[in-house]
């Protein structure tokens, strides 16, 4: 039904990972930052947005203002990104291996995990205790081998647990619920050149193993077979999957059931994952935020109301190339 739209996926995957300079750490910076602005005083107070490009940068702009504070450079291929209880943001790079942690409006890295030989696409902070998930792609980079993971840092540190689910995946991303328990989706099914039925896997907090869980897909008679999940994310009531340009609203209690589905319209079709904005850490999402990007590198963020949908009601259009993972760290008061 939509396997047009999963081979032009794939082949934006390609281009981006070409325009990244995949395992290089030179980045082409943005035409109109030759110097990058300095994160002015009262940045410790102001709610920032991160987003992912593919040149191998991270740009950082003043989440309410949509302004730029500025760029993190030097990364090898910036994917997925998370933000802890603290502000602290942790950045995914598939080219590097690597997490990099930087503190709130910081510009150099407080510290980095090496998650060699595994390739991180995602990641997700517990707010109950500060454990990172990371959710690893493979040990390769290539599409052809589905031996991926979910990597569990207590508290962001040391080394991990790893979970996996024990036959052919490439983890995409993952989430936390305020409990502590985590979702994580990956695409699994060899069929030559794509990988092309999602599964999602749950690990209750304390859990031992990754539980294969069927999220229902009302809209599709196949289920989500032949569909494209670009992540999942937690909106302080219900878990979000994203698809396309639409996002699906589940409870996992003793079984997964499906709530409602929301249609973003953007600027293109197909969109990253998304950030929740939650002013209270018990409160629920009031704005959601994704990238998307057409093959030329042209690139926004949209800022939807939540749980409203519909059309933006905000976006940022510079400073960006072929923009993937975004991350909201909010500020201190």
């Amino acid at each position: 039904m939509k396997a047009s739209k999963a081979i032009l996926l794939l082949v934006f995957g390609i281009a981006a990972a070409a325009a990244a300079g995949c395992g290089s750490q030179t980045a082409t910076l943005p035409s109109s930052q030759a110097a990058f602005p300095r994160p002015d005083g009262g940045i410790k107070q102001r709610d920032l947005l991160y987003v992912s490009n593919a040149n191998g940068t991270v740009s950082v702009y003043r989440y309410w203002q949509h302004t730029l504070v500025t760029v993190l450079t030097k990364f090898a291929k910036p994917m997925g990104e998370c933000a802890d209880a603290a502000g602290d943001v942790y950045v995914a790079d598939f080219g590097a291996k690597k997490i990099y942690e930087y503190a709130h409006g910081g510009t150099k890295a407080i510290h980095t995990i090496d998650g060699s030989p595994n390739t991180p696409r995602g990641c997700s902070v517990a707010r109950s205790d500060g454990d990172l998930a990371v959710a690893n792609y493979g040990q390769r980079d290539s599409s052809y081998y589905g031996d991926g993971n979910v990597a569990v840092y207590a508290k962001g540190h040391g080394s991990p647990s790893f979970y996996g689910a024990n036959h052919d995946n490439h983890f995409m991303g993952c989430a936390y619920d305020d409990r502590g328990d985590l979702l994580a989706v990956s695409e699994t099914g060899y069929s030559g050149i794509w990988y092309y039925s999602p599964e999602f896997f749950y690990l209750p907090k304390h859990g031992t193993s990754l539980i294969t869980v069927q999220l229902p897909n009302p809209y599709s008679s196949s289920g989500w077979y032949n569909e494209a999940v670009q992540g999942v994310a937690w909106d302080g009531k219900y878990w979000i999957v994203v698809s396309y340009d639409e996002l699906y609203l589940y409870t996992i209690n003793v079984k997964a059931e499906f709530v409602s589905r929301i249609k973003l319209s953007g600027s293109y079709g197909d969109l990253g994952p998304v950030a929740v904005y939650r002013k209270a850490l018990k409160g629920v999402g009031t704005q959601v935020v994704a990238a998307s990007s057409k093959f030329s590198g042209k690139g926004v963020v949209d800022y939807w109301h939540y749980p409203a949908g519909g059309s933006p009601l905000a976006q940022i259009t510079s400073d960006l190339d072929a923009p993937y993972g975004v991350a909201i760290s909010m500020g201190t008061p």
